[in-house]
């Protein structure tokens, strides 16, 4: 179920979990393969970006944000402790991932370009200790 899915086992922060060197996936296993986390991001943000910076799609702090907030906390209502820790995760963030995309020298302050969403979206889930994939899959099933 996608609750499960979505709060899998966590890693040490700021390390990923590793397959021993050399293994290979399992007949019919999909290798773990980051352009997939990627594209999933992108169709992600597609779907909730709504601003625009300088003729480029942004996603902005407030109403994308909250959408992202809304949706991703309706998808496991059971778990409301971790999603009311969520939406200040999330929050606090935003607004890390601003400074650090103006420090790289993208100066808004209104919304995230895709690069800095995609870093946005793994920060925030690798803080509350939620595999990525799983919720990104559930976000966008069901926004499709």
């Amino acid at each position: 179920d996608v609750e499960t899915a979505a709060l899998g086992a966590q890693a040490p922060q700021g390390e990923r979990p590793r397959k021993e060197r050399g293994a290979r996936p399992e007949a019919g296993e999909a290798a773990p393969d980051r352009q997939s986390t990627e594209s999933l991001l992108s169709r992600l943000f597609l779907v909730y970006a709504t601003g625009f910076h300088r003729g480029e799609r942004i996603f902005l702090r407030f109403p994308d944000l909250k959408k992202f907030a809304e949706d991703a906390r309706g998808l496991a209502p059971s778990l409301h402790k971790t999603f009311c820790k969520f939406e200040g995760v999330l929050e606090l963030t935003f607004d890390d991932t601003i400074q650090l995309q103006s420090d790289m020298g993208i100066h808004t302050t209104k919304g995230l370009t895709l690069p800095w969403f995609q870093v946005f979206v793994q920060k925030s889930l690798t803080r509350l200790g939620m595999q990525v994939v799983s919720l990104l899959m559930a976000l966008l099933n069901d926004r499709t």
